[in-house]
């Protein structure tokens, strides 16, 4: 789990961000002592209302549905 203010290191919050504007960030996860198998990688957006506290973003499917919390980036075989 990483958690991280803002993408680039900090330098781009949300509200410098333009509608439609595509924000990229690096990221690298260590492996070390995972078993080997097939894994499932996910992104968990959430929103903090105030310090300490944490609000899970809910994820809308189809014409607006909600479909869980996490969002599939790809599949990771160890």
């Amino acid at each position: 789990s990483v958690d991280s203010s803002s993408p680039v290191y900090g330098l781009a919050p949300t509200t410098t961000w333009a509608t439609g504007e595509v924000v990229s960030d690096y990221y690298e996860l260590s492996l070390d002592g995972l078993p080997h198998g097939a894994y499932r990688l996910e992104a968990l957006l959430y929103y903090q209302p105030t310090p300490g506290t944490f609000q899970n973003l809910q994820v809308l499917g189809p014409a607006g549905v909600p479909a869980g919390t996490g969002i599939h980036l790809v599949d990771v075989n160890r």
